[in-house]
């Protein structure tokens, strides 16, 4: 029996889908196909970024399915509707040990490896790290943590070297001008990528849940602006860090604070919270299973769809006695 779980936004976003979806389908015996699909917000193959995942299958366009599972790609390329994006951790894995311990399975690819080596390399032995997001962040969440309160823990380890990783140019040049030679291993970022505008931001919040709603690069000044495998580059360079901070809500941030617990490097000094049900006060919860069950029946056929239906928001699909079940 094989899932499909389609892994939508960001890099981080998808990685804890890839992740924890992989650990669900594990739990249950089956293997997973993973639907990565490509965009302004990651435009990069897993494959291009880490080593391969037992039990994973990475495909970036439906006509992947067409040989293996015939009758399923039929349904799902008349009615795109049907495949929901998973956004986040799968329910049964989110909040528990899993969702920390699921990170050790990745392996950056070797040039990615050797380039974390080097950073490393450059800050030192005693560093301390933040991650300042910016861009469309605000506008997403309503709230974001100031430059004075990332001041102020950079000042409480003034003995220490800093590592900034940004997605804005802006900031970097804040943070340069402040700290001057703490600054370690920068990667300067283009000023033409300052470009941000919140009716962008909005948008995306508000808009695509389904794959053929998403919107080409080209429309979305809020896209990252640095390289992925720069932004891998971070993660694991942060995660080595003496101390880390990082932004509330920010996924690229909750994945680097995962990564120093599974590591064993977390510690009291952190500053950053990976977001639960306490920090969200029920906001941006989800707790639906975006898998679909793609092996429990050859029978897929166009006229067991309903008719009428439009994508629930679970679009957890399995076959029983050759009928389409939702499960909400």
């Amino acid at each position: 029996m094989t899932l499909l779980v389609v892994a939508e936004a960001g890099l981080c976003n998808k990685l804890r889908v890839v992740l924890s979806y992989r650990e669900a389908a594990h739990e249950r015996m089956q293997g997973l196909i993973v639907l990565w699909t490509l965009g302004p917000f990651c435009d990069t193959r897993f494959d291009e970024l880490f080593n391969a995942l037992p039990d994973v299958t990475f495909v970036h366009d439906l006509h992947a399915l067409s040989d293996t599972y015939p009758e399923q790609h039929a349904v799902l390329t008349n009615r795109p509707s049907l495949l929901c994006n998973a956004y986040d951790s799968h329910p049964q894995i989110k909040y528990t040990p899993t969702e920390t311990s699921m990170y050790l399975a990745l392996r950056p690819v070797p040039s990615i490896e050797a380039a974390i080596a080097n950073r490393l390399q450059q800050c030192g032995n005693a560093f301390v790290a933040v991650h300042v997001r910016r861009t469309d962040h605000a506008v997403l969440y309503g709230r974001n943590v100031s430059d004075a309160e990332f001041f102020s823990f950079l000042d409480k380890h003034s003995d220490c070297a800093i590592y900034l990783a940004t997605d804005n140019a802006r900031t970097q040049k804040i943070y340069t001008e402040r700290y001057a030679e703490r600054i370690k291993a920068l990667v300067p970022i283009p000023p033409h990528a300052n470009n941000e505008h919140e009716s962008d931001a909005i948008a995306r919040k508000e808009g695509a849940k389904h794959v053929e709603n998403f919107v080409p690069e080209k429309q979305c000044s809020d896209a990252r602006h640095t390289a992925v495998r720069d932004a891998v580059v971070d993660l694991y360079v942060c995660a080595e860090a003496r101390h880390f901070k990082g932004t509330f809500l920010s996924s690229f941030s909750d994945t680097i604070l995962q990564l120093r617990r599974a590591r064993g490097r977390f510690n009291s000094a952190d500053e950053h919270s990976v977001r639960s049900l306490h920090s969200l006060a029920g906001a941006f919860y989800d707790d639906k299973d975006y898998s679909i069950d793609l092996a429990a029946s050859r029978a897929w056929e166009t006229d067991f769809v309903p008719e009428n239906s439009t994508a629930p928001q679970s679009a957890y699909i399995s076959m029983r006695t050759k009928k389409l079940t939702w499960q909400r």
